[in-house]
C-alpha cells in the first residue's frame, strides 16, 4: 500500500530526494548546515550507486551535489539506528574518493573536499544533541 503524500515527511526516501532535488532548497539547507554561503550548486546525482569493483560492497548515495568550487556533499537520510554510522560514513568517503582519481594519478591532493551529512530520525549518540560535526584531523 502506498502512502498518501500528505502523510509523508522528509524521512521518506522519495520525498527526501524529491525535495533536495530542488537546487534552491538544497543550497539553502547546505548553507544552514555548513554555516557559510555556497556560490552555486551543480547537481551530480540523486540515488547514485557506486561500486568500486565487482567484489566490493557498493553504496547508494541519496543525494550528491557539487558546488562551484568542486566540493562534494553527500546528503543521506538514515531511519534505522544500526550503530555503525561512523563506519558507514568512512566507507562512503572511501568509495566516493575512488571516483575522483584516475588510474596512475598519484597526487592525492587532487581529491576534492567532501562532506557527508546524515539526517537521522534518532539520537545517534543518546546525548540529546541535534548536530554532531566530525572533521578529518591531522596531528
Amino acid at each position: 500500500m502506498t502512502e498518501s503524500l500528505k502523510n509523508l515527511n522528509l524521512s521518506n526516501n522519495f520525498l527526501f530526494c524529491k525535495v533536495l532535488s530542488d537546487k534552491d532548497v538544497c543550497k539553502a539547507l547546505l548553507e544552514e548546515i555548513m554555516g557559510f554561503e555556497i556560490a552555486d550548486l551543480q547537481y551530480c546525482d540523486i540515488e547514485k550507486t557506486m561500486e568500486p569493483d565487482g567484489e566490493s560492497k557498493g553504496i547508494r548515495i541519496d543525494v550528491i551535489v557539487k558546488d562551484k568550487e568542486g566540493n562534494i556533499y553527500d546528503i543521506e537520510m538514515q531511519n534505522r539506528n544500526t550503530g555503525d554510522i561512523s563506519f558507514r560514513s568512512r566507507y562512503y568517503q572511501s568509495v566516493m574518493d575512488i571516483e575522483h582519481l584516475d588510474k596512475g594519478d598519484g597526487d592525492y591532493r587532487n581529491l576534492p573536499k567532501t562532506c557527508i551529512i546524515f539526517f537521522t530520525t534518532f539520537d545517534m549518540f543518546g546525548d540529546g544533541k541535534m548536530k554532531h560535526v566530525f572533521r578529518h584531523r591531522d596531528d
